[in-house]
């Protein structure tokens, strides 16, 4: 886990951008690296800022997607799952296509900041859909 985090710091500087999302989601790109040994692969990893009581619709990812929770907590379900509430050090793991029902930052008053890491073909869209509302 500390190599992947130290690459992932180390590539950071190679590609950066920031899109701003209506209803206070805020995604760093912190790098897209092409993976030659995986064809037309790509590694992407991205911070997520959710503000408090924000609520992140319905929405599905192209490729596998690798979460870790940097800062606060969230809720969260795949599919028809439970909801499962996500902690500071906690992580999983989100398979093609598979449809992200909720991702909910229930705070108050805290962020959740959020670390996704993509593996994807060089030409899917990282996340397919999604209404960002705040309730």
């Amino acid at each position: 886990m500390r190599a992947m985090i130290f690459i992932l710091f180390f590539f950071a500087g190679l590609s950066s951008a920031h899109e701003s999302l209506p209803g206070d989601v805020q995604r760093d790109i912190l790098i897209s690296e092409h993976l030659p040994n995986l064809l037309s692969g790509k590694l992407t990893a991205i911070e997520v800022d959710i503000s408090p009581m924000v609520r992140i619709g319905s929405h599905q990812h192209e490729g596998f997607v690798y979460v870790y929770v940097l800062e606060g907590y969230v809720h969260s379900q795949l599919g028809d799952q439970e909801i499962v509430e996500y902690k500071k050090g906690d992580s999983w793991i989100e398979q093609p296509g598979i449809t992200h029902s909720l991702t909910h930052n229930p705070s108050k008053t805290f962020h959740a900041k959020l670390l996704a890491v993509f593996l994807a073909n060089e030409d899917a869209r990282l996340t397919t859909s999604g209404v960002i509302e705040e309730k």
